[in-house]
């Protein structure tokens, strides 16, 4: 947290702060080591018995460099003689000389916002940008700083994160970083192009006091910190970028796209593009799609700004097997050279009797003339699967053999199927992409109704989940679950192949593997070692017995059950379940 503070001083000194006036206020942590006890009289005699002997880190407040301060509380309570003495300590740690700012701004406040972007007078900023906040401490989290009371409660809320165009707010909303100390303004549609605008966040500070949190106050004010910054944007695309989209339906590169599986398509963008339909308010939308013989099938689309949506009604007469090119267009028919020109006559009389005369015609344009003209906005391309939809697919694949890997051997056994051959699945429905909001297409996971899992899983690692209230895997929970229901995996040599266009035997084998007993494994390991750690009286309990005392139960010979599904991506529909049962073909 540091600050330029010019040619500001200490009290008493004429020498400039810091290096050239940059000088730190933070937190620094401090390694003690040493002996704390007490001297009293026993029985007549001077006694002295250690309360703490040894070493541990401080949190201090630090200042520096030239000069260097710093200042932490170490703190904690004793109990000796059986409670025949008790009390408790708390002793100031302070190193260095203390500043006293003179001719500059006060250090006392902690500086929050480190950096604000774009910097302040950029010019020709992307449209796509997300102006982003910087923390140099978590925002909207508790912290504590030490004082001579004791720990003081402190949290920083931010009041406003907002992106104006002369004064008017852009519509948008903040995204925060996993840690809370980083901030990003999203605008709902792209930033206005070529203007001037103004990126602006605020902050203010609570204490936890009396029971409460409290708004602190600055000399009778709110205690606030703002940054903002002014920059100018570029010129807006006249297409839509692969960057700017969230999803679509079919999917850039998809290889196995199902026909019957659902009529409509779409691409939803990541930062809405009205501007490019608003321009031409008058032009069709047309959706063509061209196969790979010339075929050419359309369909208007609309685009709904509120959703950031493109849809279209997929058109009928598309084939199984085929490349399709999709191209979003916007399209003019025009008017040709003297369409819009109108013709009248004027009667003029030759003499004064009304009986002679003539008639003059007259032409003129009703408007302008305009040229047949089109934009393309996006093209890309697919390939349509052999079959109408997933369900199909599924139910034409044989297994010809069940296959099991030792993985964790004896324990963990990895339980595969090699089928009849039948066509490959594709990265997408695996891995997803990110032209799927990168969430796979096909959604694997096990269901846990055989008697291994129910009769001897179960009871022993995930009844009452977590055991004792407290203990839990420390595995990340959120790549399969607890329990790991999601542990039907994709194979890594399936799709390295994929990844490298090589399609070798992937049609000879269904592309997941069901790894949940190797997580049954890693989850006993992991609950029964930290049983053993903890102050669980575990000889009294017949399960946790088990758990030290038993080798982990063999994964028995049978069927498990899996289930596979096609979720549209963006979740927009769910397939039919087709149920897929591994063998594992081996008695333990």
């Amino acid at each position: 947290m540091v600050k330029d503070y010019g040619d500001a001083h200490c009290k008493g000194s004429s020498e400039p702060i810091g290096m050239n006036g940059w000088y730190a206020n933070g937190q620094a942590y401090a390694y003690l080591q040493g002996e704390l006890g007490l001297t009293f009289r026993l029985f007549g005699f001077k006694t002295k018995i250690p309360i703490i002997s040894g070493g541990g880190a401080v949190l201090l407040q630090a200042k520096l460099p030239n000069p260097s301060w710093f200042r932490g509380y170490l703190g904690g309570k004793f109990n000796l003689l059986g409670g025949l003495i008790k009390g408790s300590f708390r002793f100031k740690v302070e190193l260095g000389e203390k500043c006293e700012i003179v001719g500059g701004s006060p250090i006392d406040d902690i500086v929050v916002i480190s950096d604000l972007k774009p910097k302040d007078g950029s010019v020709d900023v992307d449209v796509f940008a997300a102006p982003q906040a910087v923390f140099n401490l978590q925002v909207n989290k508790v912290f504590e700083l030490p004082d001579e009371t004791g720990d003081r409660k402190y949290k920083i809320l931010m009041d406003e994160f907002s992106v104006t165009k002369d004064g008017q707010k852009i519509e948008g909303e903040v995204k925060w970083s996993n840690n809370n100390d980083a901030a990003a303004f999203y605008s709902h549609e792209i930033l206005p192009p070529n203007s001037n605008l103004k990126a602006y966040i605020q902050l203010h500070f609570e204490e936890f006091k009396n029971g409460r949190w409290e708004v602190m106050q600055s000399e009778g004010k709110r205690a606030l910190e703002t940054k903002e910054v002014n920059f100018t944007t570029g010129e807006a695309p006249k297409t839509i970028p692969l960057t700017n989209i969230e999803y679509m339906y079919p999917i850039l590169g998809q290889k196995n796209f199902f026909i019957e599986e659902y009529n409509k398509g779409y691409i939803n963008l990541k930062r809405g593009q009205t501007y490019l339909f608003d321009a031409v308010p008058d032009w069709d939308k047309t959706m063509f799609m061209t196969s790979e013989t010339g075929n050419v099938l359309k369909k208007s689309f609309t685009y709904s700004s509120a959703k950031k949506q493109i849809v279209f009604q997929l058109p009928e007469g598309m084939n199984n097997s085929t490349a399709y090119t999709t191209s979003i267009k916007l399209i003019s028919e025009g008017s040709s050279v003297g369409d819009n020109i109108s013709e009248t006559y004027n009667k003029k009389d030759l003499d004064d009797s009304s009986e002679n005369s003539v008639e003059v015609k007259s032409r003129q344009a009703d408007g302008d003339v305009t040229k047949d003209g089109e934009r393309e906005l996006l093209v890309y391309e697919f390939n349509t699967s052999q079959y109408d939809t997933f369900l199909k697919k599924m139910n034409s694949i044989d297994t010809s053999k069940d296959l099991y890997d030792h993985v964790i051997y004896p324990y963990g056994l990895s339980l595969l199927a090699s089928i009849s051959q039948n066509e490959p699945f594709d990265l997408a429905e695996l891995k997803g992409n990110e032209f799927t909001g990168g969430k796979p297409v096909v959604v694997a996971r096990a269901v846990l109704d055989d008697s291994y899992y129910k009769k001897q899983i179960y009871p022993l690692l995930y009844a009452n989940y977590p055991l004792e209230g407290e203990i839990s895997v420390t595995r990340k929970t959120d790549e399969v679950g607890v329990p790991p229901v999601e542990a039907v995996q994709p194979l890594s040599w399936y799709v390295t192949y994929l990844e490298n266009e090589f399609t070798g035997e992937t049609s000879l084998f269904y592309p997941y593997s069901y790894n949940v007993t190797n997580y049954y494994w890693y989850d006993y390991e992991d609950l029964r070692y930290q049983i053993l750690d903890s102050d669980i009286q575990w000889r009294n309990n017949p399960r946790y017995e088990k758990m030290i005392k038993e080798v982990f139960p063999y994964m028995r010979k049978g069927k498990y059950k899996t289930t596979f599904s096609y979720v549209l991506p963006g979740s927009v529909q769910k397939g039919k379940e087709e149920v897929v049962k591994y063998v594992n073909p081996i008695n333990n």
